[in-house]
């Protein structure tokens, strides 16, 4: 197979590379322009650039905890999550108070969550997987009537807004994702966000905590640039998916990350990146209606979040096979028509192999995590999918 749809990603020209490399370069200031840019764009005070989201997380958590006075102990999550989440509340400390997710949104289960004894809560984490916003206001009234923190995870969703209010902004705190495969990415990186005045100086105590970069890091962030650049391309992405040290699309548990802040060079990347984020969401707003409208009409296919009023921004497009044999069907067939499809998070959290020692509460049933982890499968909306592809996936599915 010589061409190969990658899951997902955001194209890097040969001409923005150059155009970074000068950048980090010359005596510009691309960091603070970029953190500027971001305030701007998501109209909050304050902006710190990390390694990772999940950094981003663990430094919201550590700032929260010290300003509650470190009385209350769990932060609220759902079951059905990137591992990086819990991994951040894990090395933060806290233990996790799982609830379960609604299949149909990836939201909370809020009955399950209304449910829940707040009283050692901290903060609850408002998780928007693959670009679909949660209910903010349900969730926001929760918050304030139990007098808890507000987290915006939004790591997958740069871009959207809910009633105005840009995504990363809707918590006491919020953070991005800079990741590979994210609306905006320089490899890996993340970019904290936070309106409240006390939070952010809490936050910027931690960060004298955290490791500086240094030059091993900015060299191998431009190779990674480089490499991600080349290799994202259909007509090459067999070439790393056929490499299984790269562990592509692969799912890790790791609270032992290394916590720091985002380099130069990716500062000068993220700045020159960041001028066609608008322009890349939208090639996903139109790949995701394209592919849904083929989809929708075959009853065994549900889209979670789908809007036809107003499209998410879908990193992927999520969809929902009947079964567990039924998913695994479609990935295995799109992948023989050179589409890469995944089942994203292999388990729910509660299943994440030495867990438990982390967990607040252990008996809760997840049931509709449950259904997630056996029924999903993402489909790729990046630039890179063309009105072609987008034919042969539907076709491909339909066939099946």
């Amino acid at each position: 197979m010589f061409r190969l749809i990658p899951p997902a990603g955001a194209p890097i020209s040969v001409s923005e590379i150059s155009k970074i490399l000068r950048k980090r370069f010359s005596s510009d200031r691309s960091g603070e322009i970029f953190a500027e840019k971001i305030k701007e764009y998501t109209k909050t005070k304050h902006c710190i650039l990390l390694n990772s989201g999940r950094t981003a997380l663990l430094a919201i958590l550590k700032a929260l905890n010290k300003m509650s006075d470190f009385k209350k102990n769990e932060v609220v999550m759902p079951a059905y999550t990137c591992f990086s989440v819990a991994a951040a509340v894990a090395r933060s400390g806290l233990k996790i108070r799982l609830i379960d997710s609604d299949p149909d949104t990836l939201d909370y289960d809020y009955e399950r969550l209304n449910r829940v004894d707040f009283t050692a809560v901290l903060a609850i984490i408002g998780c928007n997987l693959f670009g679909i916003l949660i209910d903010w206001n349900k969730l926001m009234s929760i918050a304030r009537e139990k007098k808890v923190y507000l987290i915006d995870d939004a790591a997958q969703s740069m871009g959207s807004s809910f009633q105005r209010r840009p995504s990363g902004s809707l918590g006491d705190a919020g953070f991005f994702s800079l990741g590979r495969g994210k609306n905006l990415s320089v490899i890996s990186g993340g970019i904290l966000l936070t309106d409240n005045d006390d939070v952010a100086s809490h936050l910027n105590e931690y960060m004298k905590e955290i490791n500086e970069s240094n030059y091993f890091i900015e060299i191998k962030a431009t190779l990674n640039i480089i490499f991600y650049s080349l290799f994202l391309k259909p007509r090459l992405y067999w070439i790393p998916d056929k490499m299984p040290f790269l562990k592509l699309g692969q799912t890790v548990f790791d609270e032992n990350f290394k916590a720091g802040h985002l380099s130069t060079l990716q500062r000068c990347a993220a700045t020159v990146m960041f001028s066609r984020l608008d322009k890349v969401n939208a090639a996903r707003v139109e790949n995701a209606r394209a592919l849904s409208s083929g989809l929708l009409n075959d009853d065994r296919y549900r889209i979670p979040g789908h809007d036809p009023n107003k499209y998410p921004i879908y990193l992927r497009l999520p969809v929902l096979a009947r079964n567990k044999l039924e998913r695994d069907l479609a990935v295995a067939a799109l992948k023989r028509k050179g589409i890469s499809a995944s089942a994203m998070y292999p388990s729910t959290i509660r299943q994440i192999e030495g867990i438990e020692k982390y967990l607040a509460g252990l008996n809760d049933r997840f049931d509709g995590a449950n259904a997630v982890v056996d029924r999903l499968f993402a489909l790729p909306t990046h630039p890179y999918v063309k009105p072609g592809d987008i034919d042969r996936i539907i076709n491909c599915l339909k066939e099946i």
